[in-house]
This record gives structure tokens, C-alpha cells and sequence, in this order.
């Protein structure tokens, strides 16, 4: 049987951090890619809320140009 050597627990420990500190980078990676996807998304609902606010805005100035017509309707 042979003796395990402090250099060949080194030799294993170094091979262990080493997949580690791939396995961390590569997580870390794949958190900022999901973060920029998800940074891209919350604006994309942004625009939406925009647009929609814009609309209702739009709405807003038609039920006062409509409010005017009927007001001048019932002038003449």
C-alpha cells in the first residue's frame, strides 16, 4: 500500500481550488448576464408604462377637444 504524501493532498487541494475558482467565474458571469437581461426587461416595462401613459394623455386631450365641440354645438 503505498503512503499519501503532503504533496500529493496539495497536489489535490490545488486541483479542487482550481475547478472552484473556474466553477465561481463562471457563475458570476452567468449572474451578470441574467442581471443585464433583467435590467433590459424592467425597461422594456418602462417604455410599456410610458406608452401607455402617453395614451392616456392623448385620451385626456380628446375628452377636452369633445367637451368643446359639444360646447359650440350647443352655441349655434
Amino acid at each position: 500500500m503505498s503512503e499519501l504524501s503532503t504533496e500529493y493532498f496539495d497536489q489535490k487541494f490545488a486541483e479542487v481550488d482550481q475547478h472552484f475558482d473556474q466553477q465561481t467565474k463562471e457563475l458570476k458571469a452567468y449572474a451578470d448576464q441574467q442581471t443585464e437581461k433583467l435590467a433590459a426587461m424592467v425597461a422594456d416595462g418602462f417604455e410599456e408604462v410610458k406608452e401607455l401613459l402617453d395614451v392616456r394623455e392623448r385620451v385626456k386631450h380628446l375628452e377636452s377637444d369633445m367637451q368643446k365641440i359639444k360646447e359650440a354645438l350647443y352655441i349655434s
